[in-house]
């Protein structure tokens, strides 16, 4: 992997390291946040496109936003079900890891939510109008997904 892989990967991890923390104590997602994180991914791809010799880069971090749009009409369709905040992390996540590596981020982050909503309802921790804070769940995915090889 390359030095500035390697460092696209851990600011993404910084943006939902503070992310996930924010979203536990308050359920909310810190727009400020999501701003400088997505404008340094933007920075880096910008570095990879004309730096590194890499003009792909900039189209994968264009392209890798779509998904948030896709969620964006979900949040809108479901009157805030699923909150504008996970809608700009997911944005964020974009930039870092294309189209392709967002599709599979997101899957993976909504894998490992219903399955933890799913233990609390069986628990009787939670009801099924419960909400849970995506912002951890998120952290989990790009940790599991970077350790398994599938983010670097």
């Amino acid at each position: 992997m390359e030095r500035i892989e390697m460092v696209g990967y851990f600011l993404l991890g910084g943006c939902l390291g503070l992310s996930a923390w924010k979203d536990i104590r308050t359920r909310t997602i810190s727009a400020w946040v999501c701003l400088a994180f997505g404008a340094a991914g933007a920075v880096l791809a910008g570095v990879r496109c004309f730096g590194a010799g890499s003009p792909e880069a900039l189209i994968s971090a264009v392209l890798g936003t779509l998904p948030a749009l896709l969620m964006f009409a979900v949040s809108k369709w479901t009157k805030g079900a699923l909150g504008m905040g996970d809608v700009m992390l997911f944005g964020v996540s974009g930039i870092y890891l294309g189209f392709t590596g967002n599709l599979i981020f997101i899957w993976t982050t909504c894998l490992f939510t219903l399955a933890a909503g799913g233990i609390c309802v069986a628990l009787g921790r939670m009801t099924k109008k419960s909400t849970l804070p995506m912002g951890p769940f998120a952290l989990a995915a790009w940790a599991a997904l970077g350790a398994g090889g599938l983010l670097l």
